[in-house]
């Protein structure tokens, strides 16, 4: 079975378009869904039906993209263990930097510059760390 398209709640599938909202609530991660008898239901799920559900109702190629949110960690926080804080800040220059050069080359400028400043305001939240 495509499991591209729904998760699984209770053992049952919830196809995204059965979803209205996703919320986390008193550390809870909780999707809002339709269910078969037309009665819209609350359940927490776990955090990754919660982000597969998310990014399906309401992407967001700048902050969460899809190709980013396929695992629990992103990759950008296993470089931060792997490289260390200065490595990390070094490649957030160079992603924004690469956004804001070739942006005027793309359909969709004003998401490549939105991307850059993505890896700029990382730059600072991670100077901002201890």
């Amino acid at each position: 079975m495509d499991k591209s398209n729904f998760i699984t709640i209770e053992d049952k599938p919830v196809y995204f378009q059965n979803i209205t909202d996703c919320i986390i609530s008193e550390d809870q991660y909780v999707v809002t869904y339709v269910d078969d008898k037309g009665v819209e239901t609350q359940t927490p799920v776990s955090e990754e039906n919660y982000f597969r559900a998310l990014n399906a109702i309401m992407p967001d190629p700048v902050n969460r993209p899809s190709h980013y949110t396929n695992s629990r960690v992103e990759c950008i926080d296993v470089m931060l263990d792997i490289y260390g804080k200065k490595q990390v800040q070094s490649f957030c220059l160079c992603n924004a930097f690469k956004y804001l050069f070739r942006c005027e080359h793309k359909d969709n400028k004003t998401e490549d510059i939105k991307k850059a400043n993505w890896y700029l305001n990382k730059y600072i939240k991670l100077e901002d760390e201890n």
